[in-house]
């Protein structure tokens, strides 16, 4: 993956380490992971295909597409919360917007 994918990939274990009892639990009782959002934002992964110039990390595909394999691991509504974020949001605006 190169140095920034490796420690890009380290941060998404941890976040996925501290999220699985919090994710369990929220699963078990049927409820939204209100966490979710702030763990993300603590391990520092939301954005991480948008671009430097926007605060983002700017990984290319197919480091993204590893890191969403490893975030999938804690659910499928852990996976989506990405991916729909990140994929269909934020991709589409940096390439369809305009400054």
């Amino acid at each position: 993956m190169g140095k920034k994918g490796d420690k890009l990939f380290n941060e998404v274990e941890k976040f996925c380490n501290k999220l699985r009892p919090l994710e369990d639990l929220y699963y078990l009782e049927h409820k939204y992971n209100a966490q979710l959002i702030s763990l993300a934002q603590e391990f520092n992964i939301l954005g991480m295909p948008v671009k430097k110039r926007y605060n983002g990390r700017e990984v290319d595909n197919k480091t993204y597409v590893k890191l969403i394999e490893r975030i999938a691991m804690e659910g499928t509504g852990i996976r989506t919360f990405f991916s729909e974020h990140s994929s269909l949001g934020q991709k589409t605006i940096q390439k369809f917007a305009s400054e």
